[in-house]
């Protein structure tokens, strides 16, 4: 799935779940980036001032969170960016990847904040009230806001946008998560909007942060078809042209004032006169457009090239991490692999450090379990606890031989069915989850298990694993609240987001009873029991987080600001000769 990138935050390239990629990696040493610290529990709350944090930058020196300039912040000027996610449409309804695309033309309910210690109002106010028994949200929309078509911003648009989100006949991939636990809403007038759910639901602040909010007059004129190539949302970009794979560009939305005052200074409109994300689609032309100014930002430098990025004085360098990660997989429901021990004894032999130097250049966190230390609900605990049960060639030979699979005079084990341990690895082209692949293919045959590399374009992966057809897949997961969870291992999300395919009837109550506890630390002990049981399971095997290095060009752009994961926004972002 997916995070709302907060106004204009990537967060580290977040996946919406529907999705579950991962970036391609750049190279430098591994650091692992602070966990979250807590979000707010569900009770009234006016949240403090939350500033833009700044990453550790991979140059000698910090990098201010607002670069100097010259000047201050003047209009004007176009600012190109390259998007390395794939092209899909515009309706936000349709789509399955929701990223600054998006998100430059929408605003949501809410936001996260930039230190990812909870959430502030978008289109509504930074004040809201759940009711005693968490059954229902009252939230204040925020006066006078509009939508790019000149309709009123109110509780009843939001009503609908919310409405049709959980709409099963509609079927938003990024509304699926709510569909059972949203109700109803209620418009009593037009600044108060009221939520109703079925049950109680931790994650709904994270849900409401990153469903994109259209125009719903402009979204009923005009029909899905034609309202994707001429959006109407409520935030600071209007779409000027879309080249489908190549690009979108947006200017200015003049009448948007409403930039959240504990996250920018600037309340809006923009500052630039254009904005256009540039789909590249290559590591190469990626890095030689910032280099020749043709970009003003990367999101993620290759690996390739952080050492020449590093010697350029034009550019700078900011490292974050990735909220989330990718893992080994095992379709649970193809034989072997519905043994639990069988998985086990195979995740024995995964070596965490040689994977990611093979793929990532050194540039990742190990992951033992199934959150990153960038995730709400990473436990150090139960990390330490899959560390003593992980990393042994050993044991894990001596695991497949008490299980009866014996090595055969080709050195691949054969089961006590007497079919050969030789299994198809599955995955994407990029050159990170290649080395990956490649070097597990290695570790695996030191056990007698015999792997042959599968590479599928990313929409044909996703069809396996929808379908069931797929073996072992190495896959990418992130979301920033442990609802992720949930998304990768629910026995109802089989056929959609939980590509392992695992059904747990203890999982699916441990799941739900996480999913509904609104107080933080009861949540947040929950969370570790799900990750205890999944270590001794084994359902995939996470493998890495990736450490990714964000460039820009100092000399072309000011005003930049970060999130905690590295992640940009642009709120306050300025050319510096426009």
């Amino acid at each position: 799935m997916k995070h709302k990138s907060s106004i204009f935050s990537i967060l580290s390239l977040l996946m919406v779940a529907s999705m579950l990629l991962a970036a391609c990696a750049p190279a430098a040493t591994p650091t692992a980036a602070p966990a979250p610290t807590q979000p707010p529990a569900a009770q009234p709350t006016t949240p403090p001032a939350a500033q833009p944090t700044t990453p550790p930058v991979a140059a000698p020196t910090t990098a201010p969170t607002t670069p100097p300039a010259a000047a201050g912040p003047t209009k004007g000027g176009s600012l190109v960016i390259a998007e390395l996610g794939g092209y899909y449409t515009l309706d936000p309804f349709a789509t399955p990847w929701h990223a600054a695309p998006q998100y430059a033309t929408y605003d949501t309910l809410l936001t996260l904040k930039p230190d990812l210690t909870g959430y502030v109002g978008d289109l509504v106010e930074d004040k809201w009230e759940p009711a005693a028994d968490n059954l229902s949200v009252t939230f204040h929309v925020r006066p006078g806001l509009k939508f790019q078509d000149g309709t009123p911003v109110n509780a009843a648009a939001l009503k609908w946008n919310l409405d049709h989100w959980t709409d099963q006949t509609v079927a938003a991939p990024g509304g699926g998560n709510l569909q059972g636990v949203y109700k109803s809403s209620e418009a009593p007038d037009d600044s108060t909007l009221i939520v109703n759910l079925t049950s109680p639901y931790a994650p709904l602040y994270n849900e409401l942060a990153n469903l994109e909010i259209v125009s719903p007059t402009a979204y009923q004129a005009a029909g899905p078809d034609k309202f994707a190539q001429a959006p109407v949302g409520a935030g600071p970009w209007k779409v000027k042209d879309i080249v489908a794979d190549n690009s979108v560009t947006y200017v200015r939305n003049e009448d948007y004032t409403w930039f959240n005052p504990l996250i920018f200074e600037n309340k809006g409109p923009v500052y630039p006169d254009q904005l256009t994300f540039k789909y590249m689609g290559d590591e190469q032309v990626e890095y030689a457009a910032l280099e020749t100014g043709e970009i003003a930002l990367l999101p993620a430098i290759p690996s390739q090239f952080i050492e020449q990025a590093k010697a350029n004085p034009n550019l700078a360098i900011v490292q974050g991490q990735e909220a989330g990660g990718t893992y080994l997989g095992f379709n649970t429901q193809f034989k072997p692999f519905d043994n639990p021990k069988v998985r086990v004894a195979i995740s024995y032999a995964i070596n965490r450090d040689e994977i990611i130097q093979a793929a990532l250049n050194g540039a990742g966190v190990p992951m033992y379990t199934p959150l990153a230390n960038s995730e709400i609900g990473f436990s150090q605990q139960v990390e330490d606890y899959a560390k003593t049960v992980s990393d042994n060639v050993d044991t894990a030979k001596q695991m497949l031989d008490d299980l009866g699979y014996k090595v055969g005079s080709d050195g691949i084990r054969v089961g006590p069915d007497g079919k050969k341990m030789e299994y198809i690895l599955t995955t994407t082209p990029d050159d990170a989850r290649k080395r990956g692949a490649e070097t597990i293919q290695a570790q695996l045959a030191d056990i007698g298990v015999k792997v042959n590399i599968d590479i599928k374009e990313t929409q044909v992966v996703m069809q396996m694993t929808v379908e069931g057809t797929h073996q072992m897949i190495l896959w990418g997961f992130g979301l920033i609240d442990p609802n992720i969870l949930t998304y990768l291992f629910s026995s109802e999300r089989i056929g959609k987001s939980n590509r392992t395919r695992y059904s747990n009837p203890e999982l699916d109550k441990m799941l739900v009873a996480a999913d509904s506890e609104m107080n933080y630390d009861a949540r947040m002990q929950k969370v570790a029991d799900i990750l205890k049981l999944l270590v001794d399971n084994r359902p995939n095997v996470p493998i890495w987080s990736q450490i990714t290095y964000l460039g820009y060009r100092k000399d072309i752009v000011g005003g930049l600001k970060f999130d905690k994961l590295g992640g940009y926004l642009l709120g306050d972002a300025y050319l510096l000769k426009p």
